[in-house]
């Protein structure tokens, strides 16, 4: 009786918290239907109204268009935040619903989420299979709540490695505190789920920073680069206005092409990766941002409050 009486305040906050997200979710579910009909309908009509300029050969009909297609810019606007907002709800209703099957030990449903070579790690460890340290239906899928691959290798390591008593009296005054902060850890657990799915994002702008500069070494392509598209352009106008006697733009374009054929795909993936930065640091600094902000009063919390708020600029604007 004791233990389901301790359960119940749990189940019911969760049971709240998932209905509460699920009408959201359901909601800019409906909103992103109806906003994509009113991205098609406005891209017919944009064609529709083109058709009829030149048909009844009627300017106006062109700025009808226009109109369209400018009311189409900003429908597709509008449509990514809505589907942006229908996935934040969606991912704090299934954050809410995990915390039910852990709860009920649901070890079906309850994901497991393990950092690469933890099965290796548990078979040669001393005592992790007798105690059921890692795997499925063990401690580790209990507590399983980290997205990203840091944060599951910590949690790893913590099951693994023991901790000084004092060590440990910190954690739990660090867990006494969290506790009561659903808002905050369903915002905390988010963060850390769009940034599990932006992790090889970062990683791929941390390789390339670690390397040496390609581009920068090779000045003749950047300068190609630059000086072709406004030939040819050029050439392309001096073609219109008869000042050349033959189509000399079409050498601009063959170039153009062998560029994009022999270097283009090297170029286009360093640039992959260092534009990859921007998602993934923005979700950084909206997490340290949320984590400087909390008036903790566990001494663990504070001090890892310290770290991230020490210095002229803090982690968050570091991050911008």
């Amino acid at each position: 009786m004791d233990t389901q009486a301790e359960l119940h305040e749990p189940r019911a906050t969760y049971e709240q918290r998932r209905a509460r997200f699920g009408t959201l979710r359901d909601w800019y579910e409906r909103r992103s239907y109806r906003n994509a009909n009113a991205n098609l309908t406005l891209f017919v009509a944009a064609v529709a109204f083109v058709g009829v300029a030149i048909w009844q050969q009627d300017a106006r009909w062109f700025s009808a268009s226009g109109f369209a297609l400018l009311g189409l810019i900003v429908a597709l606007v509008r449509h990514t935040r809505i589907d942006q907002m229908q996935r934040r709800y969606a991912e704090l209703w299934a954050i809410n619903d995990e915390g039910l099957q852990r709860l009920q030990r649901d070890w079906a449903m309850l994901p497991l989420r393990q950092p690469s070579g933890s099965a290796a790690r548990a078979s040669d460890h001393l005592y992790a299979h007798d105690l059921d340290l890692l795997g499925h239906a063990s401690l580790q899928h209990l507590l399983n709540t980290p997205s990203t691959g840091i944060g599951l290798a910590t949690l790893e390591r913590w099951l693994l490695e023991p901790a000084a008593p004092a060590v440990v009296r910190l954690r739990q005054g660090a867990v006494r505190d969290l506790a009561p902060r659903a808002e905050f850890r369903d915002d905390l657990a988010l963060h850390g789920r769009l940034m599990g799915n932006l992790e090889p994002n970062y990683t791929g702008f941390v390789r390339w920073a670690e390397t040496e500069p390609w581009l920068r070494r090779r000045p003749v392509l950047v300068w190609l680069s630059r000086l072709l598209p406004v030939l040819t352009i050029a050439l392309v106008v001096a073609d219109v206005l008869n000042l050349v006697p033959w189509p000399l733009w079409a050498i601009g374009l063959v170039i153009n092409y062998g560029l994009i054929l022999t270097v283009g795909t090297r170029v286009e993936a360093v640039i992959g990766q260092v534009s990859a930065r921007q998602s993934a640091f923005r979700t950084y600094g909206a997490l340290f941002q949320l984590l400087g902000t909390q008036p903790f009063a566990a001494s663990e919390l504070r001090r890892l409050q310290s770290v991230l708020m020490a210095g002229q600029l803090r982690a968050d604007q570091q991050m911008q």
